[in-house]
């Protein structure tokens, strides 16, 4: 559900998307292992979690990740959690322990004043995005405590390849009233199919 909502706030219609929302709902269920009260229970709402208990979510987490971990020669899937706090600041053990145990975080502390705080956090980024994602700090500020990342890279091939010969020009319904010809991709075969009053998958 999280995602499907993410989707609908941040699309924009003529624009590609690119987005995870496992990426996103992983750092946010990391950082609601630091929350309490209001804002725990407002994040958990936000990821549109089942559950309101903390230990089901960081299990299921944790199973999910497990889960994913593909062992195929075509597939490479990562996934990197870290947690980068500010050297004079003393984070709960719980916290800590929980991210470290669920999410396979470990707390890196770094001297923020240092210049060189930014381009180290941003190494590790790009070491676990396989480069593809160079930046994701410009500078660490005066007040930050804490930088909670989660990474993911992904490349595979489909397990049953579109051949380019069989692409087709189909007509494409872009509203309920307006149809174009698109080139679809096509194939034969045998596949798993879902149905229920909202979808068809």
């Amino acid at each position: 559900r999280f995602g499907f909502q993410l989707f609908q706030k941040i699309y924009q219609p003529d624009k590609n998307l690119f987005v995870s929302p496992l990426s996103i709902s992983t750092a946010l269920a990391m950082t609601m292992n630091g929350a309490v009260g209001t804002t725990q229970q407002e994040i958990a709402q936000t990821l549109a979690f089942p559950s309101r208990d903390l230990e089901l979510v960081n299990a299921d987490f944790a199973n999910l990740q497990k889960s994913l971990q593909v062992i195929s020669p075509q597939v490479k899937l990562q996934i990197a959690n870290s947690l980068w706090g500010r050297e004079d600041i003393e984070f709960q053990p719980a916290f800590l322990q929980t991210n470290s145990d669920y999410f396979n975080a470990t707390l890196r502390q770094l001297n923020f004043t240092d210049p060189q705080a930014a381009a180290t956090i941003n190494w590790w980024v790009s070491d676990n995005t396989n480069g593809k994602i160079k930046k994701i700090v410009d500078q660490v500020g005066a007040h930050t405590i804490l930088f909670l990342i989660n990474a993911i890279y992904f490349k595979g091939d489909w397990a049953t390849q579109f051949k380019e010969k069989s692409t087709r020009e189909i007509p494409f319904k872009v509203t309920p009233t307006k149809t174009v010809k698109a080139p679809m991709m096509y194939q034969k075969g045998n596949f798993g199919f879902y149905q229920d009053a909202d979808v068809q998958v």
